[in-house]
């Protein structure tokens, strides 16, 4: 099964735009995703660091639980969902 993680911090100015985004991206595919604030609790922010983010936003698509792409950036739609039919998450 495939998901998409997106990680956001409070005062990114690109992680608003990406957030639609994926939540658009979400409900058009069927992909689950889940927006974590990396600044609002301990839990999430050691996920971040489980996945190396040292920017955000940054999504992880993750298929079985391994991960697929790491995408960096507030990036076109496109760019997502050519990942997503790329590793056939889609």
């Amino acid at each position: 099964m495939a998901k998409m993680v997106l990680f956001t911090s409070t005062f990114c100015p690109s992680c608003k735009p990406m957030k639609k985004k994926i939540e658009k991206i979400s409900k058009k595919t069927g992909v689950a995703c889940k927006i974590l604030n990396i600044d609002e609790s301990e839990e999430n922010f050691n996920l971040a660091m489980r996945y190396y983010v040292s920017s955000t936003p940054t999504l992880i698509i993750l298929k079985n639980n391994t991960v697929m792409d790491t995408i960096i950036g507030n990036v076109p739609e496109d760019r997502i969902l050519e990942s997503l039919r790329l590793y056939r998450c889609a």
